[in-house]
């Protein structure tokens, strides 16, 4: 069956602005540090609304689903919940699956080791960026919730195949000398909008006390 899903977009948009003096005299090419600058701050306004925007001019993020299955778990986080997170994930999934989490949980999960005594947490040898858990890929993002009552902290899933963001890779800048004299202003903006597809392929550990 075929089900209509519709992403609403949003804009994303800022209006630095600089003398022209400064455009002129500085040492450095200000159009392309403003550039690199207003995408790093997208970029970053992006990142969170993927994982906790509520819709409200923004995208909906996966923590904001209400379709996403939350599995009950303890208080912290042990070896034995993410087996168990794991093992929840439908079959189809887990080819392509990965954690996410913030840093302050992975630091606490770093120490977990099997009932073999082995760490559940490895780190690669040739990619020191890659990192896994249980052989699983893991990620981090600081705007994840820390383990503690009700917070859904811990994520696995395809999230290729769960979330579809809807946007244009360009940002659009728009120089206007004229209506803020000495200031030249750079109107940037991006369209973007994104949502869960597909909450089967995404688990939640949702911690309680």
């Amino acid at each position: 069956k075929l089900k209509k899903k519709t992403i609403s977009v949003h804009e994303l948009y800022a209006q630095p602005k600089a003398t022209q003096k400064l455009i002129d005299d500085a040492a450095i090419d200000i159009n392309s540090w403003l550039s690199e600058r207003l995408v790093d701050s997208f970029i970053k306004a992006e990142n969170e609304a993927f994982i906790t925007g509520d819709g409200d001019k923004k995208p909906f993020g996966i923590l904001t689903n209400a379709d996403v299955k939350k599995v009950d778990v303890g208080a912290a986080v042990t070896a034995e919940i993410l087996l168990k997170l794991i093992n929840e994930l439908d079959e189809e999934y887990i080819g392509n699956a990965s954690f996410l989490m913030n840093r302050s949980t992975l630091s606490a999960i770093q120490g977990l080791k099997d009932e073999n005594g082995r760490f559940i947490w490895q780190q690669s040898l040739s990619e020191p960026l890659k990192q896994t858990i249980f052989g699983i890929p893991v990620f981090c993002s600081s705007h994840m919730p820390n383990v503690a009552e009700n917070n859904l902290a811990v994520v696995i899933g395809d999230f290729k195949s769960a979330y579809k963001i809807v946007d244009r890779a360009n940002i659009a800048v728009m120089r206007d000398p004229y209506t803020e004299k000495p200031f030249i202003k750079f109107y940037a903006v991006k369209r973007v909008g994104g949502d869960v597809v597909m909450p089967s392929a995404l688990k939640f550990a949702k911690f309680s006390a």
